[in-house]
């Protein structure tokens, strides 16, 4: 028997949660390719079939053409970007974020946005429930943000789960968690924004079509924030495969390094950062002005990463999402594993930013200044071109396939990373390790600190990213450059400077989008956060978010990088299980 429902249709607009897209060109035009589906699209698809409700899939560029629905039947597009809902919705159409919430309102119920606490296995039975955002909570309860179905609150109450409605318009906004070193500032930062939440440290704010992301005060020293998308994906368990004695001590985990560091010099990897931190020609076109998203320069920062891996031999591509009313850009490039995935083979993601801001300037417009980000994050780029250039020399001894990822719209609340790591969940990806670099070149003093970050709020995450950073600080001990890294491994971002209970990086990089999908990872740094009472002041870049962000040391960031590659390297070339 099928279902009869009122809306006479259902546009779904092709983006990061309809499944994978890349950007090609066709005689010069640049057009969107969906090269699959995702399991909530596929499951839209079958649903709207049931519920005789015709469906179609649409690119961003046809939604500038919608018309007011005819008729009585209500029209519903299905997009993840807010400027593209907020179109809709300005036309009469009813406007969801997620195909996982589409059906419910096909059905005549209409969507909340909401604060739940409770067990997180009694909130994943919500029936229609799709998260947002979960964070583990220190009495083993989870904290969940969430859109849901009305319909759906009788079961939460039979659940006797806590709800606090928020007010959250899911049609038009998307939430912001913005994080902020003194709470008390919080009302005066934010005046005039929507706060929806509020605790000590932290606001939740819902921003609509009209505002971007990068407008929210929060680029201070240490202040920042996290955008909120739909993600069915954060309340479901990752599949991790963990390399072989990646739990053993630093001390005897690389005292046999399997190869020979990356050879990257100071001169070669400044060469790097001053090509993509416009100090310095990229393309016949000049030097880049700012590689932020919404920048011109963005697109042509991608073009040249792309040619230049090609050139090195990568099948390099891009992962398309959509994001300010058009759709942006990582690259990505693997260089295959023995293993090809197999039952003990996995995926090794190293990773880094590619766009740049400078929003701590008085009057920063994103779209036209410049924003050089030489630390933040050239740095990253370059880590990576040096580690992408030497790891095919050892093609034959790698196990694990390494994957290379440079992420879009990471200064505007880790856009990029988050949609590709929901993706990499959504299809089941087995996951080794993520080891992400994020200014590695400021060094003003003689102590050469540095920081491996692998803390998290959820414990079990925290555990499965420890051995990472020990793989890391064992590489460097191997070569004999710098000193043992600060290595962090506490569960919350705030409160105190011991290492081992604090985590200043948790939620702040792009790491912290695979942390969040329950896959272990690491944030390779220089010292940027407090340092314990006793120990060497801690040596931020003053320069951070400004476009002041120029200076490099080549020897720290090289010594740096060639620790990052040669712990990647030993983690690819290692066999691998599946944990219980």
């Amino acid at each position: 028997m099928q279902e009869h429902v009122s809306a006479s249709s259902i546009d779904v607009v092709l983006d990061q949660h309809t499944g994978s897209l890349r950007e090609t060109a066709h005689a010069g035009e640049a057009g969107t390719v969906l090269d699959d589906l995702s399991p909530a699209a596929q499951e839209l698809v079958s649903e709207a079939s049931r519920m005789r409700c015709p469906l179609r899939l649409v690119t961003t560029d046809e939604t500038e053409g919608l018309e007011p629905p005819a008729g009585s039947g209500q029209r519903v597009l299905v997009a993840a970007d807010r400027v593209v809902r907020g179109r809709a919705a300005d036309r009469g159409w009813t406007a969801v974020p997620h195909p996982a919430l589409a059906p419910a309102v096909a059905r005549g119920d209409t969507l909340l946005f909401a604060s739940l606490t409770g067990g997180l296995e009694a909130i994943a039975g919500v029936p229609g429930l799709v998260a947002y955002w979960v964070e583990s909570r220190p009495d083993g309860s989870s904290w969940v943000l969430a859109a849901l179905p009305r319909a759906a609150l009788a079961h939460v109450i039979d659940a006797r789960l806590s709800l606090q409605r928020l007010a959250l318009d899911v049609a038009r906004e998307d939430p912001l968690l913005v994080q902020l070193d003194d709470g008390a500032r919080a009302g005066d930062a934010l005046a005039g924004y929507e706060v929806l939440w509020t605790d000590a440290t932290r606001v939740l704010v819902a921003l609509d079509a009209g505002t971007h992301n990068d407008e929210i005060p929060a680029h201070g020293a240490h202040g920042h924030f996290r955008f909120l998308t739909p993600s069915p994906e954060l309340l479901a368990p990752a599949r991790v495969v963990v390399p072989g004695g990646a739990d053993e001590p630093a001390a005897t985990a690389s005292v046999q390094a399997p190869v020979q560091p990356a050879p990257v010099t100071p001169a070669s990897y400044l060469a790097d950062v001053a090509r993509y931190a416009g100090l310095a020609p990229l393309d016949a076109a000049g030097a880049l002005r700012s590689r932020h998203s919404s920048h011109p320069d963005n697109a042509r920062a991608v073009d040249a990463l792309l040619a230049e891996l090609r050139e090195l031999g990568y099948v390099a591509s891009t992962h398309g999402f959509a994001f300010g009313g058009r759709i942006v850009r990582n690259v990505l490039a693997d260089l295959p594993g023995s293993g090809e995935l197999g039952v003990d083979a996995g995926l090794i993601v190293v990773g880094c930013h590619l766009d740049s801001t400078a929003a701590r300037d008085p009057g920063y417009v994103p779209r036209s200044d410049p924003a050089r980000g030489a630390d933040d994050d050239a740095s990253g780029m370059a880590a990576l071109l040096a580690i992408a250039r030497h790891l095919p020399s050892i093609r034959d001894r790698i196990h694990h396939t390494v994957r290379f990822g440079f992420f879009n719209a990471e200064e505007s609340g880790l856009v990029g990373s988050r949609a590709y790591a929901a993706s990499l969940k959504a299809v089941g990806a087995p996951v080794t390790a993520v080891v992400c670099a994020d200014m590695i070149g400021y060094n003003s003093d003689e102590q050469r600190s540095w920081e491996v970050h692998a803390g998290h709020t959820n414990p079990r995450v925290r555990d499965l990213s420890l051995p990472l950073a020990r793989v890391v600080a064992g590489s460097a001990a191997t070569l004999g450059e710098l000193p043992p890294p600060q290595i962090y491994s506490g569960t919350t971002p705030t409160g105190g400077t011991d290492p081992a209970r604090f985590d200043g990086a948790i939620n702040r990089s792009d790491h912290a989008s695979f942390h969040e999908q329950g896959y272990p990872a690491v944030l390779v740094s220089e010292d940027f956060f407090p340092n314990r009472p006793g120990d060497p002041a801690a040596d931020p870049n003053p320069n951070y978010h400004s476009d002041s962000d120029v200076e490099i040391d080549g020897r720290y960031a090289a010594d740096i990088t060639q620790a990052i590659g040669l712990a990647v390297a030993e983690l690819a070339t290692r066999p691998g299980t599946l944990p219980a």
